[in-house]
C-alpha cells in the first residue's frame, strides 16, 4: 500500500482555488514586507554601524538560534519558547514541503515525494510538532492572561491567540479529513492528534463532515496567511530582529564601548540625546525587546530600590525611535536612572536576545557629562577634577604610590627598567587603606614565588574606567593615552593587577589605543604560579564563601582562578545561592564608588546579607571595590563579624 494523501482534498474546483490561494498569499505577503519596510526605515535613522561578517561567526550564531541555549538557560518559560520555536520550524518545513510538491516538483517535475514510509514520518512529526506548539502557545497565553494587564500584554495576547488558533484550526482541518477518508486506513495511526480528533467527529454525518472540513480548511488559511502578514506588527516580529541580533552578536570583549573621536570638530553632539545618536544596530536591538522581564529580576539597582528597569529603559527608547525620534531620549527614561546603572552585566547576561543595555546607558551618561557637565552629585564632580589634577580620584600625592611598596624593596620602572611583570597597582589599592594590604599581599606573593616584580610608581595614574563609565570620555582618553606612553616607554610586556576594572580596562579598552602589551589579572596570574610550583602554600582549613566580582566574572568570564586559589589554601567554599555568572553587584561599578547617591537597600548590605547567609567564617573576594563596599555592608548586617578578605591576603598568611 502507497501511503500518501490528496493535498486539496475537498477544498472546491482546483483552479479558483488555488487563485483564492495566491491571492491571500500575496496579500500576506505585500503586508508582511510593508511591516519590514517601516522597521526597516525605521532602524535606518540610527547612525551607521559597519562590522566584517565572517561565514564560521555566522554559523557559529546561527546554532546558538536554532539551539534556543540563551532563550531556555534556567527558566521554565525558556524551555517551553524553546519548544515552541522548535514546532513552529517543524510546521514552516511541513508546510514548505507541500508548497514544493503541488506548486513545483509535481506539476513540473512530475515528482511526488510525499508519500511510502517518508509520508508516515513526515505526518507523524507534523502532528507531533502542532501539538508541542499548541501547548507551548496556550502555555504563555495562560501566563500573559495572568500577568498584570497592560496594553504591551493586551497586544501580546491577541497575537499569541492568533498563532493558537492557527495551530487548533490546523488540527481540525485534519481531523475532519481523516474521518471521511483515513479510518480505516493504517496510516491514521501516523496522526495521533488527528485521528484522536478524527474520533470525536466520526459520529457526523459525511455530508457535514465536508462541509465543516472545507469550513475549518479555509478558515485555517485565512488566519495562516494573517499570521504571516501581521508578523512584523505585533510582538511576533521579534522572530525576525531577535533572530538578526543574534547573528550579528560579538563573542568575546563584552561592553565594548566605541571610542569618540574628540578631534573631529564637524560633531556636533557626543553621546546619545535622541534615539537617533544610536547606531541602526542598536535600534534593532531596541525592537528586538520581548518584555520577559529577565533583566529586572536580576537588575541589582532595581531590586535595591533605585530607578532603573533595563526593561523599561529598552520599552521607551524603542518608543520613542518609532513614535517620536525628535523626542529627547534622557529626560523619557530619567536621569536619575541612567546614573543608577553599576555597569555589571546582570541585565545583558540574563537577555535572551543579546540586548546591550549597559552601551546605552553609557552614551547617554557621555551626553549628560560632555555636553552639559553633568554628573551623579558633587562629589562625583569633583573626584573627576581630582583625577585631573592628581591622577587619581581621591586628591592624593601621586608620590604616594612610591612609598606604598618601599618596605617591600619594590621599585619603580624609572630605577629599574627591567621586571618579570609590572604591576598596576590602581588607585583604591594605592590610596585606599583598606586596600594597601591587598597590594603588600600580592607583592609578598610574588616575592615568595621569585618574580621580580616592578612598578609604574608615580608615573601610574588612574586607568580612566570609572571616568568613563561615568561618561567623561574625553578624560579617560586623556590618561588612556598618558598611561600607555609610560608602558610603552619601558618596552612593558606582561602588567598584573589587583583590580578586575583595571584588569578589564587595559585589556579591552586600551587595546583601541595602539596597547598591546599582555594584561593579567591577579588571580589568574597567581593560580599560574601555583600550577608551575613556583608558588607554594601551606592549606589550613577555614571556610568561607566568595563573591564574583561583576568585572572579573560576566565581563571576562573568569569564574575559576579565585576558586582554585581558595581550595588550594585549605578553604571549604560555601557558594552562595547567587554566584558565577548569576553573582549579584555589591554596587560600586559603574563609577557609583564615587558617589553618595543612594536608595532602598544598598546593594550592598543585600550581598553581605547573602554572604552571611551561608554560615560561613569568612568572605572572599578579588576586587577592591567589592572589598571595601561588602565590608562596610557586613558592618550593618546582624553578622557584622565575618571577614572579608582578597583572596591574595588569604593566600599570603600560608606561605
Amino acid at each position: 500500500m502507497d501511503f500518501t494523501r490528496e493535498i486539496y482534498w475537498n477544498i472546491g474546483p482546483e483552479v479558483s482555488s488555488l487563485s483564492l490561494m495566491s491571492l491571500l498569499l500575496l496579500l500576506a505577503v505585500a503586508a508582511a514586507v510593508k511591516g519590514v519596510t517601516r522597521l526597516v526605515i525605521t532602524y535606518r535613522k540610527g547612525r551607521p554601524f559597519s562590522r566584517r561578517l565572517k561565514w564560521k561567526m555566522i554559523l557559529r550564531n546561527l546554532v546558538d538560534v536554532l539551539l534556543q541555549n540563551k532563550v531556555a538557560r534556567g527558566s521554565l518559560s525558556g524551555k517551553v519558547h524553546r519548544a515552541l520555536f522548535w514546532a513552529m520550524l517543524v510546521l514552516f518545513g511541513g508546510s514548505l514541503l507541500i508548497a514544493v510538491q503541488t506548486h513545483l516538483s509535481g506539476p513540473i517535475f512530475g515528482i511526488e515525494f510525499l508519500k511510502g514510509r517518508f509520508y508516515l514520518l513526515f505526518s507523524l512529526i507534523l502532528d507531533l510538532g502542532g501539538f508541542i506548539g499548541t501547548g507551548a502557545a496556550s502555555y504563555f497565553l495562560i501566563r500573559r492572561v495572568r500577568a498584570e494587564k497592560d496594553k504591551e500584554r493586551t497586544g501580546e495576547i491577541a497575537v499569541i491567540s492568533l498563532l493558537l488558533a492557527v495551530l487548533i484550526s490546523g488540527f481540525a482541518v485534519e481531523g475532519t479529513r481523516m474521518a471521511v477518508t483515513e479510518m480505516d486506513s493504517l496510516q491514521s495511526l501516523w496522526s495521533p492528534v488527528g485521528y484522536t480528533l478524527a474520533l470525536i467527529f466520526e459520529g457526523i454525518g459525511q455530508g457535514a463532515l465536508l462541509a465543516l472540513h472545507k469550513m475549518f480548511w479555509w478558515v485555517h488559511a485565512i488566519l495562516a496567511f494573517g499570521f504571516m502578514g501581521l508578523v512584523p506588527y505585533t510582538a511576533m516580529k521579534h522572530m525576525l530582529t531577535a533572530g538578526a541580533i543574534s547573528l550579528l552578536a560579538v563573542k568575546g570583549a563584552k561592553v565594548a564601548l566605541v571610542p569618540l573621536n574628540l578631534e573631529d570638530e564637524s560633531i556636533e553632539n557626543f553621546g546619545a540625546a535622541y534615539v537617533n545618536d544610536f547606531s541602526w544596530k542598536d535600534l534593532l536591538e531596541l525592537d528586538s525587546c520581548t518584555r520577559c522581564g529577565r533583566c529586572d529580576e536580576v537588575c541589582p539597582a532595581l531590586n535595591a530600590g533605585l530607578p532603573l528597569s533595563p526593561m523599561e529603559l529598552v520599552g521607551k527608547l524603542n518608543k520613542i525611535s518609532f513614535n517620536s525620534p525628535q523626542e529627547g531620549i534622557i529626560g523619557s527614561v530619567g536621569k536619575e536612572a541612567i546614573w543608577s546603572c553599576t555597569t555589571c552585566l546582570a541585565c545583558e547576561e540574563a537577555c535572551p536576545v543579546s540586548i546591550s543595555h549597559v552601551d546605552r546607558i553609557v552614551e547617554m551618561r557621555r551626553n549628560l557629562a560632555l555636553m552639559e557637565g553633568e554628573f551623579p552629585g558633587q562629589e562625583v564632580q569633583q573626584a573627576m577634577e581630582r583625577i585631573e589634577v592628581t591622577g587619581n580620584p581621591f586628591g592624593s600625592e601621586p608620590s604616594i604610590r612610591d612609598s606604598l611598596f618601599e618596605e617591600l624593596n619594590v621599585i619603580d620602572l624609572s630605577a629599574r627598567p627591567t621586571a618579570d611583570i609590572v604591576y598596576f597597582s590602581g588607585c583604591y589599592a594605592s590610596y585606599n587603606q583598606r586596600s594597601k594590604n591587598v597590594a603588600h599581599s600580592f607583592i609578598k606573593l610574588c616575592q615568595s614565588a621569585k618574580v621580580n616584580v616592578a612598578i609604574l610608581g608615580k608615573q601610574e595614574q588612574c586607568c580612566g574606567e570609572p571616568a568613563r563609565k561615568l561618561g567623561n570620555e574625553y578624560l579617560f582618553q586623556e590618561l588612556a593615552m598618558k598611561n600607555i606612553r609610560r608602558i610603552r616607554k619601558y618596552g612593558i610586556k606582561t602588567v598584573v593587577t589587583t583590580c578586575p576594572h583595571c584588569f578589564n580596562t587595559l585589556n579591552k579598552d586600551y587595546r583601541d589605543f595602539g596597547f598591546s602589551a599582555e594584561v593579567i589579572s591577579h588571580t589568574e596570574y597567581l593560580e599560574q604560579l601555583l600550577v608551575e610550583g613556583k608558588l607554594k602554600i601551606k592549606g589550613k582549613k577555614f571556610s568561607c564563601t566568595y563573591h564574583d566580582p561583576c568585572y572579573l566574572a560576566r565581563h571576562n568570564d573568569i569564574y575559576g582562578p579565585t576558586r582554585n586559589l581558595i581550595m588550594a589554601a585549605g578553604g571549604r567554599l560555601s557558594e552562595m545561592d547567587e554566584n558565577r555568572q548569576k553573582a549579584l553587584c555589591c554596587g560600586a561599578g559603574g563609577g557609583r564608588f564615587l558617589s553618595q547617591s543612594q536608595g532602598g537597600k544598598k546593594m550592598n548590605i543585600k550581598r553581605a546579607e547573602m554572604a552571611a547567609s551561608t554560615g560561613s567564617e569568612q568572605l572572599v573576594t578579588s576586587c577592591p571595590f567589592c572589598l571595601t563596599t561588602l565590608e562596610e555592608g557586613m558592618k550593618m548586617t546582624r553578622n557584622g563579624g565575618m571577614q572579608v578578605r582578597d583572596i591574595a591576603e588569604v593566600l599570603a598568611e600560608n606561605i
